[in-house]
């Protein structure tokens, strides 16, 4: 059974040109709008990866300056 319905899968079942040809176009404009977006959240995803998450010294020294000048506003860490 796997086998069969496997065998099946990617074949056209012709149900898309049972449809009237206003909303076959439909179909076939969505279908290539799905396939860009596809490519472009495939190449954001790559150039998302290549970014540093925490850039070197981005941040750090600011929050290291506030607790060192004028100490921390919460009792839990003693400062």
């Amino acid at each position: 059974m796997q086998a069969k319905l496997g065998g099946l899968v990617g074949q056209n079942s012709g149900w898309v040109e049972s449809l009237p040809l206003k909303v076959q176009g439909r179909v076939e404009a969505l279908s290539t709008i799905q396939n860009d977006y596809d490519e472009l959240e495939e190449k954001f995803q790559v150039r998302l990866l290549a970014v540093p998450r925490h850039p070197p010294g981005i941040g750090r020294s600011r929050a290291g300056g506030r607790q060192a000048g004028i100490g921390c506003c919460c009792w839990s860490c003693g400062g």
